[in-house]
């Protein structure tokens, strides 16, 4: 079974590296925001070790400190991502809660991944006894993401977001945006904009 291949997880909350502006504070979801389904919406990328590149404990660490810190810093373009649920109509974007930041040691490698008889990468890359649940609930996160370490040096790097907040296009915009402030290290592009009050 897959999840005893998991032999470490830590766990973070990430906050936006900005606080969200007053007049941004409270982001109302609009009637189709309301009655869509609870569900997260998951999407995962895999990399193999690069060749020539040692990968130790540290190299590990100071891979996961960048993907937090860029992790923060895209927040503060999708802030309602970093908020509460309130009244089931707004979301309260106080810079309180934060996304749910999880760095995962795996034993095993990613090619034993497709070999395995009862699951599927995503088994891995989202793993059950971990915070990927099927809908959201009071207290949830609407979104979380992970660094899973592979015994190969590889890596996934997932994240999952509420449907109450965006589709398949937001997530991809959320993770490709993640994506450039890491490389760059520049400032996000704001996907995420107030509807009309």
């Amino acid at each position: 079974m897959a999840v005893s291949r998991i032999i470490s997880v830590s766990e973070k909350i990430i906050k936006a590296s900005s606080t969200t502006p007053s007049p941004l504070k409270n982001y109302k979801l609009s009637l189709l925001d309301q009655v869509m389904s609870t569900m997260y919406i998951h999407i995962a990328f895999f990399y193999p070790r690069p060749l020539h590149h040692n990968i130790n404990k540290s190299s590990k660490q100071e891979l996961a400190q960048v993907l937090e810190n860029y992790l923060s810093k895209t927040l503060t373009s999708f802030y309602p991502v970093a908020g509460k649920l309130k009244d089931n109509v707004a979301i309260e974007c106080n810079d309180d809660m934060g996304a749910k930041f999880l760095n995962v040691e795996l034993n095993c490698s990613m090619s034993d991944v497709v070999n395995l008889p009862d699951t599927g990468p995503e088994y891995l890359a989202f793993p059950k006894n971990l915070p990927w649940k099927t809908s959201y609930d009071k207290g949830s996160k609407f979104a979380v993401a992970q660094l899973s370490h592979f015994k190969c040096g590889g890596i996934a790097v997932s994240a999952c977001l509420s449907h109450m907040l965006g589709d398949g296009c937001t997530v991809t915009n959320f993770m490709n945006d993640w994506a450039t402030i890491a490389r760059y290290n520049s400032s996000s592009k704001n996907y995420v904009t107030s509807r009309p009050q």
